[in-house]
This record gives C-alpha cells, structure tokens and sequence, in this order.
C-alpha cells in the first residue's frame, strides 16, 4: 500500500514538472513569436493518439483478416473429415 501511494506521489509530481517545463517552453515562444507558428504546426497534425489510434487499427483490421481467412481455410480443409466422421457416428448401429 505504501509502494502504490509512493508510485502515484512519483507520477504526480513528474507530470506537474512536465506541465510546468511545457508551459516553460510555450512562455519563451510566446517572447520570441514562435507560438502561431508551433499551434498551426499542431492543429494540422492534430492530437498525437488520433495518428497512433489509426494506425492501430488498421494493424488490427490487416491482422484479423488474416485470422479469419486462416480459419475459413482450416475448416474448408477439415469439413469433409469431419462430416464424414458424423455420418459413421450417426450410422453405426451399437448394440
């Protein structure tokens, strides 16, 4: 209980000190005029998990295909076996 309150204090004050160096960084371009520039740079690339979400899935589309084309081959490939292996069941007589 004490390493999990210690971790979440740890986060916490590594992402205050991350907002505090990107407002750091954002204040000296706004000095030198370089903020317009940097915030039409990133409305056009847009949020960064929106680029890294597409391409996540289309991996996933692409691979799922794939999955599923295997085992449409898999069971075209063993369904006469299989039927065949029911019709014995079905019509052997057990006494």
């Amino acid at each position: 209980m004490v390493v999990t309150h210690h971790r979440a204090r740890r986060w916490r004050m590594l992402s205050w000190q991350q907002n505090f160096w990107s407002l750091l960084l954002v204040a000296s371009w706004q000095r030198s005029g370089r903020t317009s520039l940097w915030l039409q740079q990133r409305r056009r690339r847009g949020p960064r998990s929106s680029r890294d979400s597409g391409a996540n899935v289309k991996r996933l589309e692409i691979e799922t295909d794939a999955k599923i084309n295997h085992l449409k081959n898999e069971a075209a490939r063993i369904s006469h076996d299989v039927v065949q292996m029911l019709l014995n069941n079905v019509t052997t007589m057990k006494n």
